[in-house]
């Protein structure tokens, strides 16, 4: 059977069109790691982060974009993850879960 075109591939930078049933209603930055990790995520991606579950490879992520992530929250706040961990769970809502469990629990004396 003789074919009329190519298949095309979804390019990296390219945003689906519909959302996956599970994040329709979407899921807004509700914890400050949420926020902190979406920071991180806009200034390394140039584009608005705005949902927990948010896909980092649907956002035109990729591997060095991960680092520099990574390497943006160890320095912004004094954190440190893994890239096992990012890619564990390349959601927003992931990472600022690890992050949460790994940030310092700050005290009135501190």
């Amino acid at each position: 059977m003789p074919l009329t075109c190519l298949p095309v591939a979804p390019r990296p930078g390219d945003v689906p069109a519909t959302r996956p049933a599970w994040t329709a209603a979407g899921g807004k930055l509700r914890t400050a790691s949420a926020r902190l990790v979406a920071d991180a995520w806009s200034a390394v991606l140039g584009t608005a982060v705005t949902d927990v579950h948010d896909d980092f490879f649907h956002l035109s992520g990729h591997s060095v974009r991960a680092l520099r992530i990574l390497a943006h929250l160890a320095a912004e706040h004094e954190t440190e993850l893994s890239i096992q961990a990012f890619f564990a769970d390349p959601t927003v809502a992931g990472l600022a879960t690890k992050l949460a469990r790994k940030r310092p629990r700050r005290t009135a004396w501190r």
